[in-house]
């Protein structure tokens, strides 16, 4: 078995100091990102998602944190400039880690090609730091690392669903999750690294939340069954509490999400006709027929889909597995090798149409629409099983390893044949975001227009800001009559000047209701409702001149989640502070 100090005990020192396997495994990383960056604007994803959605989502969220409202819950400009409640219902933290790359300088467009970028090298380097605890050298978790970082289905969320930036990040806390859970049997005291990885993927990507939690479970009953195993009882104390603390960590984001759904038109259209489950399985098709994966979106009888593993993936998987049993007896991981045949077979069976009973009855698990999106957590496991492929290979033979990493590079690279959206950063504006929106009949960066208010029906398709782009726009007075200029507008606040010459007078701005709408009329509170039909806010106003003020506040739900995160932040906090002092100390 080849070992790390067999591999360099006749290298000069001077090469010893450079870490090779980690400087490969980033320069190939890196590689992965490469056709970000090589053509003009960003890559055009038209076959099989919304590109755009990316640098309008980017741009929403700043124009909420330049007003300083944190957490964003609103898009203003979205719904043809009546606004949205976009990030109160989507997962949006890799959003805000490239609104910290905006701040600092860099445009829309470069801020997220610098975050897509960090996508995999964040991957590729979570997966080797957990393989590593688990594999007894150091080129099979290479191997497993760039298997995971070339995964078919992980550049498929950037080079063909492009809008798919939380589900691509998602990566990064599967191998995350699970080695901090190795951190906290290694000592308890590890606990809030657990809940920031599994609060990370929660506020993330909620669905992959979801699909991956059945996951977490069974790897921690295989660190109870390790005989060596000391205070099990105070170690899974730990770990309930490290997950338990990030559902508090990130409540502010799911407890208003789950809480006013109810609210939005989204369980009427987020699980029919396309986007129901039953479509979507993976049977004989599971597995492309093509050498080089093909990424073309096609629906001719026969062709390949980008959503299933690529042939070179599914041999190198095969391989890793037969290497897997064969050694099975010549490793102390043992458990750790059931838990990688285990859940490469239940990721695989949820993909397949056996699982369909179990999609007809678990609930919330619709609401991962595809089938499909279990390739990601297979991938975990495919990557693993490519990694076993290393470990019979002895020092002369190990550069062998590097061919076959190269191979599954290859496989997933050469044929991949971006096209781009020459836009400029300059560009992205609300009106463009308007007349997107009007062009393709996608609302606030949504297919289905799913989180409008249920009071919205029938859904818009144009708003004043279209129609008339003059620079103030006026309400619609349902009775009486007035005239109203809006003399200001921020992300989360609007002020109009109103002049009413009858005695009573309704009026409806072109606002979305949605229930935090607060306004004031001459500093005065008033009642603020849908307007029917339209779904606008409606207010009434006497006679005479006034001055309305909306400002979109919280409800009792989203401040009690705001609050459960605060003082979950808080104690997190206070705990990490000896935690890092530990580690600075032992360094």
């Amino acid at each position: 078995m080849t070992t790390e100090s067999s591999l360099t005990a006749s290298t000069p020192s001077s090469v010893r100091s450079i870490d090779w396997i980690g400087l490969t495994l980033l320069l190939l990383a890196l590689f992965a990102a490469v056709p970000l960056w090589t053509g003009p604007g960003i890559v055009n994803t038209r076959g099989g998602g919304d590109s755009p959605f990316l640098f309008f989502r980017l741009h929403q969220l700043m124009a909420n944190l330049r007003d300083g409202v944190f957490p964003a819950r609103w898009m203003p400009d979205a719904a043809y400039g009546l606004g949205y409640p976009f990030f109160n219902f989507y997962a949006s933290l890799p959003y805000y880690f490239a609104a910290l790359f905006n701040f600092l300088g860099f445009d829309l467009l470069v801020s997220l090609k610098i975050v897509q970028t960090l996508g995999f090298v964040f991957a590729g380097f979570a997966l080797y730091g957990w393989a590593r605890r688990h594999f007894t050298t150091r080129w099979a978790a290479w191997l497993a690392a760039l298997a995971y970082v070339y995964a078919p289905f992980h550049l498929v969320n950037v080079y063909v669903r492009g809008d798919s930036l939380s589900e691509f990040y998602a990566f990064i806390f599967y191998p995350l999750i699970l080695w901090t859970i190795d951190r906290v049997f290694d000592s308890t005291r590890n606990w809030p690294l657990l809940a920031l990885a599994y609060g990370g993927l929660i506020l993330t990507h909620n669905v992959s939340a979801l699909i991956f939690s059945p996951f977490v479970v069974p790897y921690v009953f295989i660190y109870l069954q390790k005989s060596k195993t000391q205070n099990p009882k105070l170690k899974i104390s730990a770990v309930v509490l490290g997950l338990v603390m990030a559902f508090a960590l990130s409540a502010f984001f799911w407890l208003p999400a789950l809480g006013e759904a109810s609210m939005t038109q989204v369980n009427d259209v987020q699980t029919t006709g396309y986007f129901n489950y039953s479509e979507h399985f993976r049977a004989a098709n599971l597995i492309q027929n093509s050498i080089g994966f093909d990424y073309a979106i096609t629906t001719a009888p026969g062709s390949n889909s980008p959503f299933a593993m690529g042939l070179v993936q599914a041999i190198g998987t095969v391989g890793g597995l037969i290497v897997l049993i064969v050694t099975w007896k010549k490793d102390a991981h043992q458990r750790f090798r059931f838990f990688v045949l285990s859940g490469l077979a239940l990721s695989t069976f949820m993909i397949t149409p056996l699982s369909k009973p179990l999609w007809d009855t678990l609930p919330l698990l619709s609401y991962t629409q595809f089938p499909w999106r279990f390739l990601s957590i297979q991938a975990l496991f495919t990557s693993l099983a490519i990694g076993f492929i290393a470990l019979p290979f002895t020092r002369g033979l190990a550069p062998l390893v590097g061919v076959i990493g190269l191979a599954l590079v290859a496989a997933t690279m050469f044929s991949l044949r971006p096209d781009y959206l020459p836009v400029r950063a300059d560009e992205i504006t609300p009106a463009r975001l308007q007349l997107y929106e009007a062009f393709t009949g996608n609302i606030g960066t949504t297919i289905r227009a799913e989180y409008l208010p249920r009071t919205m029906i029938p859904r818009p398709y144009t708003g004043p800001a279209l129609i008339d782009p003059a620079p103030s726009s006026s309400p619609i007075v349902s009775r009486g009559e007035a005239v109203g200029t809006q003399i200001e507008r921020h992300a989360i606040t609007q002020q109009w000047q109103i002049n009413a010459t009858s005695d009573q007078v309704t009026l409806n701005f072109p606002i979305t209701y949605w229930p935090g709408w607060q306004a004031l009329v001459d500093g005065q509170p008033i009642e603020t409702r849908a307007a029917p039909d339209l779904g606008y806010i409606q207010i009434d106003v006497p006679r005479g001149e006034h001055r309305v003020e909306f400002r979109l506040g919280n409800t009792p739900i989203r401040t009690a989640g705001e609050i459960i995160s605060l003082i979950a932040w808080l104690v997190v906090a206070l705990v990490c502070v000896p935690l890092l002092r530990v580690i600075v100390w032992r360094r």
